[in-house]
């Protein structure tokens, strides 16, 4: 069964060209989907943003977690740059690991 979302204030490729202008990300996300209220992103992983045993480390998954929850804002207010997280909390149940991490926000 399949979810209908109401559209989001920004696009998929809005997202993507505003993130590519970033600076200060690293591993870079791309943005798979847009609703209003809700974000998929990928995260590539490589070599260098691993840890030994192939683990990804906690501050990529804080940052991608943190760069996602930002363009949820964006789904409702547009390109919003001032909008910042009020709090961040993870509980780490496993790591993480792979080529890909995949970021899912609602």
């Amino acid at each position: 069964m399949t979810t209908s979302r109401p559209p989001s204030a920004v696009s998929v490729d809005e997202c993507n060209r505003y993130i590519s202008e970033l600076d200060f990300v690293d591993p870079v996300p791309v943005i798979e989907e847009v609703a209003q209220d809700w974000v998929v992103a990928r995260v590539k992983i490589d070599g260098l943003h691993l840890r030994p045993g192939g683990y990804v480390p906690g501050p990529v998954m804080m940052t991608a977690v943190d760069l996602v929850a930002w363009f949820l804002v964006f789904t409702r207010n547009g390109i919003t740059p001032m909008a910042l997280t009020w709090d961040l909390k993870i509980n780490f149940l496993r790591p993480a690991h792979g080529a890909d991490l995949i970021v899912r926000a609602r």
